[in-house]
């Protein structure tokens, strides 16, 4: 959210009712906080046949949990596949990411210690193609790392380099030795205590194309 505008993406996987199979795909929403607290995020322009619509009202003062109604449909005239889902929305947001993240990861390389020091920026709007806009959290940080014979040190480029949408993140690390590393990783729950599925990709230098694997735990 961005004063009184709000922007949401993430992925769907629909079940079709006229055939046994499914669609999907990724999607990014947006809309406006009326007056009296109200809202409705839509697909604007979207020719998607996943037709994705949210209406709700924001938590009042001293709540934080988000409720609403959400609706999944076809795209009229589209009969490969037909469905139409209704439900409800209960959101809770996460934990600020922002602290000492340190773990083990690995690859065929070899096994990297890495201690990566985190920032979660202020919510922030991006452009998009064709004029839209798309919100995202700044990430900034730093990593050290040992047991790699190319570079010992990192600090990642500023937004949009580095951001966080939803429960996942991506950062690009300058490494001391001239490389660039490219994190991305998603929460392992919504206390933000751990990153799972961290990749950490190496770009240039003598460790060109090394990539690394594995989860980061909040000291």
């Amino acid at each position: 959210m961005n004063q009184n505008h709000i922007t949401a993406q993430g992925d769907v996987s629909v079940q079709c009712t006229n055939i046994s199979g499914s669609v999907g795909g990724s999607f990014v929403l947006s809309g406006d906080i009326a007056a009296d607290g109200t809202f409705q995020l839509g697909e604007a322009g979207n020719l998607s046949s996943v037709q994705i619509a949210i209406t709700g009202t924001i938590p009042a003062s001293g709540q934080t949990s988000w409720n609403g109604t959400y609706s999944i449909t076809d795209l009229p005239g589209y009969t490969s596949c037909i469905f139409n889902q209704t439900g409800t929305v209960n959101a809770t947001p996460f934990v600020p990411l922002t602290g000492l993240y340190v773990g083990n990861l690995t690859s065929q390389s070899g096994t990297l210690a890495v201690s990566l020091v985190l920032a979660q920026g202020s919510p922030t709007l991006g452009a998009q193609a064709g004029g839209a806009t798309t919100g995202y959290l700044p990430l900034t940080g730093s990593a050290v790392v040992t047991g790699s014979s190319c570079f010992n040190s990192g600090t990642a480029l500023p937004a949009p380099s580095g951001q966080i949408r939803g429960d996942s993140m991506f950062a690009t690390f300058n490494m001391n030795d001239g490389s660039s590393a490219l994190f991305n990783s998603v929460y392992a729950g919504l206390d933000e205590s751990s990153l799972q599925f961290v990749g950490f990709f190496i770009i240039g230098g003598k460790c060109d194309r090394q990539a690394y694997t594995g989860t980061l735990t909040r000291q």
